[in-house]
């Protein structure tokens, strides 16, 4: 019933099926065996029909036990979060349970470097949680009782006790997990291609079957009726339509566990072509932990900035806070009517207006420095210190030198992204001259250094390269960049939370590791290569298998007995070869180390 449904299904939608040709050889089968029963002549194949639909559920059910043992091998939250929670019993003890056993009201312990399984809240002890998966923020934050935790978080303090709110699906990165395995489901250009392939190979493989009946019929009617049956089941492209899809769903599980969420599976693909990769310089080439220092102005100008930049997330901010703090300027301002713009920001505080961001910025408001303020800003220049400005009521009141590290692997990281054929670029909000710099320091061509681009010309500079590469890749913020991110062949989110940054790019990278985005260029590049050893190696099985069916070698039991050995062999490749994988990666991922 599970072949004919299938195919009277694909006769109606007039969509070639695999269930199409053996549903055709078992309905050949009976007609033939019941045409033969009441002539009396001939054989009425009715025994060997039931063994041969017996083998092929047997076949089936296979197939489909080892999809479901893939599709559990690569469930996400599987990935990112524990198997195993321990529960608190009445007397005080604890017992591990799977968390999916997890009801909402009980409480968990989280032990120091263990992950948490659920959301909830704390409700004894006081620790430090790693939150950067859901905020991208590397530095833990501290947590106490009352306060809401959630699943996918890291406690890398001391040991808590935990009250369960949500788990699985329900809780907060299980939602954002499902928009990922959701990538895992999608068809991409090349699944399309499979299955337009797998509907012309089914025509194909009943066109084949006619030939061998006729070829066979001279010998004898059971002959024909034999191996055109057989023909119609060993040559079932089963193999073909699984070997994209499964090598897609593993290659995004594998990429998981390395804390690289992919949102769409066609990005995997367009990443195995190298092309020209943009690289966002802070928190990507450099640590992206910006120190600031007050350089010149009254300090009360500083207040009034930090009061506005504690209204933004981003890492000049973050420092210009820090440093505010070193001043003991506690926050006794609040800003209002806070906005981004280009080079800076805005806002109100206390009735004054200010502004901070790059020179330009300030130009473009109408203020401009004096002798004094330019030479002061060219020293920190010099110093490969980014000058900050602070305006107050359409004056500049203050300057800050803002300085950012290089990361250690950066050089490295450009030399293999090299190796794998890309052409690298950089493109940086900062001063010319520090951009130069920075790509001097690690490796990068001048033509391919851009300092004091604003968001627009990062956009610009993404189209222009749209039609020059074969693939046009953007690493960047997935807030502040994410026109650019969204303009890109692919846009790889480097900062910022997932929830946010899966919004602006098909790509987010959770871990700080810088080489993690070698292994990403890696893994789309084994990931299709493992497609295409599918691809061949269904079609081989194919071809062997028509030639032998059409020289009398492979009876209709035989082929439903070889059927699986395609899919199987298909199953056992795709997990055997690496894509994404490495200890090293493996290691960073699960402590939720950073550089």
């Amino acid at each position: 019933r599970t072949f004919l449904t299938g195919a009277v299904a694909a006769v109606r939608t007039r969509t070639p099926h695999m269930d199409l040709p053996i549903g055709l050889a078992l309905g050949i089968g009976t007609l033939v065996g019941l045409w033969n029963a009441v002539n009396g002549v001939g054989h009425v194949y009715f025994d060997g029909l039931s063994m041969l639909v017996f083998l092929l559920l047997v076949g089936r059910w296979m197939q489909f036990r080892q999809q479901h043992q893939a599709a559990k091998s690569v469930d996400l939250m599987m990935r990112i979060t524990p198997k195993h929670a321990h529960l608190i019993q009445a007397d005080g003890g604890t017992v591990p349970v799977l968390v999916e056993r997890l009801k909402e009201g009980d409480s968990i312990q989280i032990a120091a470097g263990d992950g948490l399984p659920a959301d909830g809240t704390v409700v004894c002890g006081s620790s430090r949680l790693n939150r950067s998966l859901l905020t991208g923020e590397s530095w833990p934050v501290s947590v106490q009782p009352g306060d809401w935790v959630e699943a996918g978080t890291i406690n890398v303090g001391s040991p808590l006790v935990v009250q369960v709110a949500a788990t699985g699906k329900a809780s907060r990165i299980g939602k954002v997990m499902q928009a990922v395995e959701l990538a895992a489901a999608q068809k991409t250009p090349l699944v399309q291609l499979a299955d337009r392939i797998g509907g012309y190979f089914v025509v194909l493989v009943m066109l084949l079957s006619l030939l061998t009946f006729f070829l066979w019929l001279p010998e004898s009617m059971d002959d024909a009726v034999n191996f055109a049956t057989a023909m119609l089941i060993v040559a079932c492209p089963c193999a073909l339509a699984l070997a994209t899809p499964l090598a897609v769903a593993v290659g995004i599980g594998r990429a998981a566990r390395a804390q690289i969420l992919v949102r769409d599976g066609s990005a995997l693909q367009r990443l195995a072509k190298p092309g020209k990769l943009w690289l966002d310089k802070t928190g990507t080439l450099t640590e992206g932990r910006q120190h600031a220092k007050w350089v010149w102005g009254h300090v009360p100008a500083l207040q009034l900035a930090a009061a506005v930049e504690r209204q933004c997330q981003h890492p000049i901010a973050r420092a210009i806070v820090t440093a505010a703090e070193t001043y003991n300027q506690d926050p006794e301002h609040v800003a209002d009517r806070v906005q981004v713009v280009t080079g800076g920001v805005m806002g109100s505080v206390d009735q004054h207006q200010v502004l901070i961001g790059n020179e330009a910025c300030l130009t473009a408001h109408g203020i401009y420095l004096d002798d004094f303020q330019h030479d002061l800003a060219a020293q920190l220049i010099q110093a490969e210190e980014s000058p900050i400005l602070v305006a107050v009521d359409g004056k500049v009141a203050g300057l800050i030198g803002i300085c950012d590290p290089i990361r250690q692997q950066a050089t490295e990281f450009i030399q293999q992204a090299r190796s794998l054929g890309w052409s690298v670029g950089m493109l940086s909000g900062d001063h010319q001259q520090i951009a130069m710099r920075v790509g001097q320091q690690i490796g990068l061509s001048p033509e391919d250094c851009h300092g004091g681009v604003t968001p627009e010309e990062k956009l610009a500079t993404i189209k222009r390269s749209l039609g020059r590469y074969a693939t046009v890749a953007m690493v960047g913020d997935g807030a502040n960049d994410a026109a650019a991110l969204a303009a890109a062949d692919v846009g790889i989110a480097v900062r910022g939370g997932a929830e946010v940054s899966l919004l602006a790019a098909p790509v987010f990278m959770a871990s700080n590791r810088l080489m993690n985005l070698v292994l990403l260029l890696q893994g789309c590049r084994n990931t299709t290569r493992i497609i295409y050893i599918n691809f061949a190696v269904s079609l081989t099985y194919n071809l062997i298998a028509v030639a032998l069916t059409l020289t009398g070698w492979i009876s209709p039991l035989l082929a439903a007995i070889i059927m699986p050995v395609s899919s199987v062999t298909v199953l056992g490749l795709t997990f055997a070869i690496p894509s994404f994988s490495t200890d090293e990666s493996d290691e960073y991922a699960l402590r939720g180390k950073s550089i």
